[in-house]
């Protein structure tokens, strides 16, 4: 059973793996500046040789990366429950000033009692990234974990507190180069299957070597990458978890629980896969052939099918002709607005138009059915709760 998405400009990537090599690794020890400046705090600078606890998390961020802010009330409560023992500090290169004005409006954040690093630049010297959250815990001095923000849960600090050792835990590594398989072999297919590359990111290639074709996914899961690939091929709907249909022993191999953090369920279910083919063949063919492959591999049978599913039908209301004809419309597309509605909220069932989908609609701050219903009734759509037979990634374990 297997184990439980970017490119960089490449004039800057030898500047940024040089900067990495530069930067602490696990294990190694921490020499903290002197003082940072800080908000939040009651002095305008951190002086860290003050800082006493067990357990520090540095938590680089940003102002613009909204998952970093919705995380810091969850992170206040951590701080409040272990008190002393740990300091979570979140960190960013931002202006003060920026920073204060952003902290003063936001609803996460105005009465988050955190103090955050302004105006950094020593701490990210010492942990080069590029994307955030970027968490690094610090222990007696000691890198203990660099990981993504996810991680930073009551079960995970308790097991930092009581652990000198925490290499199992996924790390973030933002310039992590994976292996490739090197010369290939012959002019034929070969395929190969690998576990989760800890310190690897999520990654899909298809490239030309030489008179082949090589695919490769880097810690990739199975409903994503199939997803992926027969959205290479064809035009897909926004896959919705009833788009999606599981005949398996154990879906939380397919399907991320909510009390478990992604990062953990990444490194236990994620796997890595590459395989080689004729460049002689045609788009359509290669990707149903790598499909087949790696659906034999995970012992699955996977197709796109029509199944059904409980879903919301939007249709147009027959209106009286209107004999002085209808004025000209302003506004959004009806599909791109359902399609934005759907994706803000993911919980509620697939959205079917019935009619011409790019009639221009006058959009209206809706967050359920009744709220949509009434909108769409004002632009002469209807909107009804039914049981169609839709596009669904179906997915069946071989046993």
């Amino acid at each position: 059973m297997m184990k439980r998405f970017i490119s960089l400009v490449i004039l800057y990537f030898p500047l940024l793996l040089l900067g990495q090599t530069k930067g602490l690794k696990l294990g190694e020890t921490m020499a903290f500046p002197t003082m940072s400046p800080v908000i939040r705090n009651t002095s305008p600078t951190l002086v860290w040789d003050s800082v006493k606890s067990d357990l520090i998390v540095l938590d680089f961020l940003m102002t613009s990366c909204s998952s970093c802010i919705e995380a810091l009330p969850k992170n206040q409560k951590l701080q409040q429950l272990f008190g002393n023992r740990i300091k979570i500090v979140p960190v960013t290169f931002e202006k003060k000033e920026q920073v204060e004005r952003f902290w003063n409006k936001n609803d996460y954040t105005k009465s988050n009692t955190l103090p955050v690093v302004v105006e950094d630049r020593d701490l990210k010297n010492l942990f080069p990234h590029q994307g955030v959250s970027h968490l690094v815990w610090i222990k007696n001095n000691k890198v203990l974990a660099i990981t993504a923000g996810d991680m930073l849960t009551e079960k995970n600090i308790q097991q930092a507190l009581s652990s000198e050792d925490l290499k199992e835990w996924p790390i973030k590594d933002d310039f992590f180069v994976s292996e490739t398989t090197g010369k290939i072999m012959g002019d034929g297919f070969y395929s190969r299957f690998d576990s989760y590359v800890n310190g690897a990111k999520l990654q899909y290639t298809l490239d030309s070597v030489g008179e082949q074709v090589r695919f490769r996914a880097v810690n990739v899961t199975p409903i994503p990458l199939f997803l992926y690939l027969y959205g290479s091929i064809r035009e897909l709907p926004l896959m919705k978890k009833e788009r999606i249909k599981l005949a398996v022993a154990d879906s939380t191999h397919f399907i991320e629980p909510t009390d478990e953090s992604q990062s953990l369920w990444m490194k236990n279910n994620a796997f890595t896969y590459e395989s080689v083919w004729p460049i002689s063949m045609g788009k359509e063919e290669l990707i149903n052939a790598i499909i087949a492959d790696l659906a034999n591999r995970l012992r699955l049978n996977v197709s796109l099918v029509d199944l059904p599913a409980e879903v919301w039908q939007v249709a147009k209301i027959t209106k009286k002709k209107n004999n002085g004809g209808d004025a000209k419309k302003e506004g959004m597309p009806l599909k791109f607005w359902l399609t934005l509605f759907e994706i803000n909220y993911p919980q509620l069932p697939p959205i079917l138009i019935a009619g011409n989908e790019m009639e221009l609609i006058e959009t209206e701050n809706v967050s359920d059915f009744d709220g949509l219903r009434a909108a769409l009734k004002k632009n002469n759509f209807s909107l009804q709760k039914t049981t169609k037979s839709i596009l669904s990634l179906q997915i069946k374990e071989i046993r």
